[in-house]
This record gives C-alpha cells, sequence and structure tokens, in this order.
C-alpha cells in the first residue's frame, strides 16, 4: 500500500515538472510572433504567413479556398486570401506605413497555452499627423511554438473585447 502511494505522488511529481518544464515553453515569445507575423503579412504570401498560423486557421482558410459556394460564385484562391487574412486590418499598406509595437497583455480569461498581444501600430503618411491603433491576436501553443488563431483572434474582438479604433480616433 505504502510503496503505491510513493509511486503515485513519484508520478505525480514527475509530470507536473514535465509539465512546467522550461522545454515545454516555447522559445519564441508571443509579442515576437505577432511582430514576425505582420512582418510576413506585408508579403501578401500566404506562404510566407502560414508558419505563424495555428493549425485550425490553416484549416479555416483551406475550407474557405475549396467551399463550393466560393467555387460556385467564381471566387478564386486570392480573393479568399484578401477576405480572410490580406484584406483585413492591418493592411499591407498600413503595415508598410507603421512603426510595429508588440506587447504581451494579461488576460484573466485567457485558457492555458493561449497569450494575448496588443500590437500598436503609429502609421505615418506623408505630412499628416501620425496614427495610432491597436491590433490584439489571440495565440496558441502548438508544437512548442506560439501560433496566431485567427478563429479566436477574430472571436475577440467581435465580443467586444477589443476596440478597434478608427483612423485619428482615440484608441479606447
Amino acid at each position: 500500500m505504502v510503496i503505491v502511494l510513493v509511486v503515485l505522488v513519484a508520478c505525480g511529481v514527475g509530470y507536473a515538472l514535465w509539465l512546467h518544464s522550461p522545454a515545454r515553453i516555447p522559445k519564441t515569445p508571443p509579442d515576437k510572433v505577432v511582430l514576425s507575423f505582420l512582418e510576413a503579412k506585408k508579403t501578401l504570401d500566404l506562404e510566407k504567413v502560414a508558419p505563424y498560423l495555428s493549425k485550425e486557421s490553416i484549416v479555416m482558410l483551406r475550407a474557405a479556398f475549396s467551399s463550393r459556394a466560393a467555387q460556385s460564385a467564381g471566387i478564386e484562391r486570392p480573393e479568399v486570401e484578401n477576405m480572410f487574412l490580406f484584406g483585413v486590418a492591418p493592411t499591407k499598406e498600413i503595415l508598410e506605413n507603421s512603426r510595429i509595437e508588440a506587447v504581451r497583455i494579461e488576460d484573466k480569461d485567457a485558457e492555458e497555452n493561449t497569450a494575448v498581444v496588443r500590437a500598436k501600430l503609429t502609421t505615418v503618411i506623408r505630412n499628416l499627423p501620425p496614427i495610432e491603433s491597436e491590433f490584439e491576436y489571440v495565440l496558441v501553443v502548438e508544437g512548442h511554438e506560439w501560433k496566431v488563431d485567427l478563429r479566436r483572434t477574430a472571436r475577440r474582438v467581435s465580443s467586444g473585447a477589443v476596440k478597434i479604433p478608427f483612423p485619428g480616433g482615440p484608441l479606447r
């Protein structure tokens, strides 16, 4: 009986140590992943953006590409990419004219193995005053890496947890 108890406790401690081991924590912080994702987004090349997207996001995009509705409407793959990814703010034009800062924010409602990152863009176009805007991204851990989850990010925005600013308007 005592031996069984000792073995169970040892297994539990071992599992807890493994669960919180540095090897399981992604090496690249989530804010750096968002910066890399936004840099890749400037290229308008899905192959360069895909490494930063969660598996669920890739599945969602592939489903949209191959949907009967898209095919019967004559919507081509580039149009679908634009609708779900490249045409969604911040766009290439905004990104190319912006200084970008990203910071992980604390979110009490975030699930385990998720992170919320706020990207702050300061856009300067010609002689106009700088325009500041913020975008929040939800990231998930997959295979020891942080990945941008488009569906969770969209859910966060549609839930009202994030206020999307109007250009030149207040951030919050």
